[in-house]
């Protein structure tokens, strides 16, 4: 409230500030002229020599515009560097999981908020996800969608005995061994600065062959990426490849790495309606027999779900 304050007055009300200087000036200077006080040169020598005061006026009164975000921003690279938790992926192989459990994820009576806020994002919230089915969350912004995602990955502590991964707490699971276990597709694709191949064979078997890499690329229909070759070196973001190219290359990087639950964030953005069946289909036939959770307001997901949870 107080950056949307600042926004207003130092672009609505600082303009009008400048405009009526500048009105006052161009009026006063009027009437000097009218009675000789000054000849019209002085004048427009002095509106363009106040021209240099009021930019600098105008700088002062947009500073706070300016600054919020990067405070900000400035806090939240302090946040990090001050964390205490270490997020190094150990593996421990005498803690696998058992996947025997029919629940592939348990959660009960889950209570979660932010700091300094007062919204309860998670009340007492419970949810059973039954192995090998698909499921779908709907979610309005804000209600918790990436919490969720991030809490199940670890990245946001809870206490004990919240959530089971196929009937282990997943505080007693190390983050080397859930990240074997759960696939994540992210909304917006992570995309290296590395070639293709780097970027497909991440967290991936780097045994892998090439002929099943473009195999799958087949699949996806990825005909840009088919044509160039898996070790060209991408720009940074990925600026050689379109929104749904990379995409698509996330997607592939999942089928790939094969994991036991797979967490699906819009999974058809970027696509048009005849690439989103297709990938679709790809999904389902790949993941038919793995726990999928997709969170999606696409009706064309949906309808491939065992269960519709919506998040209010």
């Amino acid at each position: 409230s107080v950056f949307l304050f600042n926004f207003w007055f130092s672009n609505i009300y600082g303009n009008l500030l400048m405009l009526g200087g500048q009105i006052a000036l161009i009026w006063i200077g009027g009437v000097m002229i009218i009675n000789n006080q000054i000849t019209p040169g002085t004048l427009i020598a002095f509106i363009l020599y106040s021209s240099t005061i009021f930019e600098i006026m105008q700088f002062f009164l947009n500073f706070n515009v300016v600054i919020e975000p990067s405070l900000i921003s400035l806090n939240r690279i302090y946040e990090i560097l001050n964390w205490k938790d270490t997020y190094i992926p150990e593996y421990d192989i005498s803690s696998k999981i058992s996947l025997s459990d029919q629940t592939a994820i348990k959660i009960r009576n889950l209570n979660f908020s932010y700091k300094n806020s007062n919204e309860q994002l998670f009340d007492n919230f419970c949810l059973d996800i039954k192995k090998s089915s698909w499921n779908a969350i709907i979610s309005r912004s804000g209600t918790g969608k990436t919490t969720l995602i991030n809490i199940i990955l670890k990245l946001i502590k809870i206490p004990d005995g919240k959530i089971f991964i196929f009937g282990t707490d997943l505080n007693k699971i190390p983050i080397g061994n859930l990240i074997k276990y759960i696939g994540v597709l992210e909304q917006e694709p992570m995309i290296f600065k590395k070639t293709i191949k780097e970027n497909i064979r991440l967290f991936i078997d780097n045994n892998i062959e090439i002929e099943n890499i473009k195999h799958k690329i087949n699949d996806l229909n990825l005909l840009n990426i088919n044509s160039i070759d898996v070790k060209t070196f991408l720009r940074k973001s990925a600026t050689d490849l379109s929104g749904g190219e990379k995409k698509r290359l996330s997607i592939l990087r999942l089928l790939l790495r094969n994991s036991e639950i797979l967490l699906l964030d819009e999974p058809s953005s970027y696509l048009d309606d005849d690439n989103s069946l297709k990938i679709i289909e790809v999904i389902k036939k790949s993941f038919n027999e793995k726990t999928v959770i997709i969170f999606t307001h696409s009706k064309l997901l949906m309808d491939l779900c065992d269960q519709i949870i919506y998040l209010k």
